[in-house]
């Protein structure tokens, strides 16, 4: 009885012999393409020091609902006999993390003896009629398993994910293996239900605040009474997610505001030969009657920028507007503009036929930037097109504002139905009291879009009914 005893102590704390250092933690991910919300997300790790592999995922397969699995078990094997090593595996499009390793590893030893945490949220999905098989929790926990990030001790993970040998749907996958109790106890699972570590927005954004600690904005959230690390958004979280970008993992800091927006600059007047700029494709859409018109057109000259690096696409759809529009349009042709097109009343091209036309002007010459300017915008900064391309973002807007108006370009928040809401910061945007680069849901009437991005993703204009 004595010597098996000690075996079963022995198994017990096989994993519990020595405190979890930095060092232990490795965030992992896979992904395909560097775009921005991977940017953002691989950002938040260098801030707060997390090391990390990113796994590529060869886009040729990328319809295989089971490739991501894959990609982890091919590249993990390398630590499948590794008791110490704690690995945390999440997306790399949808996440941001807002504490340091040293924040996670406490709270994953604070589960103890779990082995795998899997983040919790509100909803049981994909099969709804699970939620009858899981067990219930408190009042103000989270009950239901969320796959997209867990983590754990790496031998376990190996094995668990090496355990069926094709896994097409790993929410369903990781959800059954939760609620079967020989599986669950085999590798000693957990969902983080205090939402200690794990916070899934999807329909949980009214949980949450956002306090300052020096320099620092953290997430809170007031249900659980917790500070977590992970932040995830997916379906109606992604738009909560962008929106708290703005502010946690040191993106911006109370005493010195946005800090992001110092952040991958670029100085284009620093290129010596002004045949060397980047091409930029000013696209100007009259599409309803506008007043001072003759300003505009004359404020759109006055850009600051090498009329030889330059390119204009104008568009009327106003048959009052026709005269003097042609009359601007000779004085951009005598300019030194590389080219002038222009799209009349007459040509019979809807509003949407136009935008998606100078789309595709600059992709079919690889132009490097479209700059698109409504008529009823008024570029008063001569710099403003210099100002966005060193901003060096994939799209851009300026803000624009009716004095006197909370009236704006761009939207703070949408409503499910898709209407325009208030965010709790539009005043501060609108008033100057925050400053700086801010991820929105909308903007409108004059954008800068990179056009790197346009070679490998075509935006679509819908007419309106």
């Amino acid at each position: 009885m004595l010597k098996l005893l000690i075996i079963i102590l022995l198994i017990s704390f096989n994993y519990s012999i020595q405190a979890l250092s930095k060092d232990d933690l490795l965030v992992v991910a896979v992904a395909t393409n560097k775009t921005d919300e991977y940017q953002r997300f691989i950002r938040s790790l260098n801030v707060y020091g997390f090391k990390y592999e990113i796994y590529n995922r060869d886009q040729s397969s990328s319809t295989d609902d089971g490739q991501w699995m894959k990609i982890l078990r091919e590249n993990l094997v390398r630590y499948k006999d590794d008791k110490t090593k704690v690995l945390l595996v999440t997306d790399a499009y949808n996440a941001i993390f807002s504490q340091g390793s040293e924040f996670v590893l406490d709270k994953f030893e604070a589960l103890k003896p779990a082995r795998i945490v899997f983040g919790a949220e509100d909803v049981c999905w994909p099969d709804e009629q699970l939620k009858y098989d899981y067990p219930l929790v408190e009042g103000n926990e989270k009950r239901f398993l969320n796959a997209d990030s867990f983590m754990g001790y790496a031998s376990d993970i190996y094995e668990m994910i090496s355990s069926q040998d094709e896994i097409k749907d790993e929410q369903l996958f990781f959800t059954k293996l939760f609620l079967d109790e020989t599986t669950r106890n085999k590798w000693s699972v957990v969902i983080d239900k205090g939402a200690e570590i794990f916070m899934n927005l999807n329909d949980a954004i009214d949980e949450l605040e956002l306090p300052v600690n020096g320099d620092d904005v953290y997430v809170h959230n007031t249900w659980t009474n917790s500070t977590p690390t992970v932040i995830q958004g997916y379906g109606s979280g992604k738009k909560s997610l962008n929106y708290l970008s703005n502010y946690i993992a040191r993106t911006w800091s109370p005493t010195t505001g946005c800090l992001q927006s110092k952040e991958n600059v670029v100085d284009v007047t620093q290129i010596d030969d002004l045949t060397k700029w980047p091409m930029v494709y000013i696209a100007l859409f009259i599409e309803y009657p506008t007043p001072f018109l003759r300003e505009y057109f004359e404020k759109i000259m006055k850009i600051t920028y090498p009329k030889q690096r330059m390119g204009v696409l104008i568009h009327n759809h106003v048959e009052y507007h026709k005269n003097i529009t042609e009359q601007y349009l000779k004085k951009f042709k005598q300019d030194e503009y590389k080219f002038v097109k222009y799209l009349n009343v007459n040509d019979d091209m809807t509003e949407g036929e136009a935008r998606q036309q100078a789309i595709h002007e600059c992709q079919e010459d690889k132009c490097d930037y479209l700059f698109v300017i409504d008529s009823i915008v008024h570029i008063d900064h001569p710099d403003t097109l210099i100002a966005l391309i060193n901003i060096n973002r994939t799209v851009v807007a300026p803000m624009l504002l009716r004095p006197g108006q909370t009236w704006s370009n761009f939207w703070g928040d949408y409503s499910d139905e898709g209407f325009y809401l208030r965010s709790p910061d539009y005043m501060d945007f609108v008033n100057y009291n925050k400053m700086g680069l801010f991820n929105v849901p909308h903007i409108a009437h004059a954008y800068l879009i990179n056009g790197t991005f346009l070679q490998h993703f075509t935006p679509k204009y819908i007419d309106s009914a």
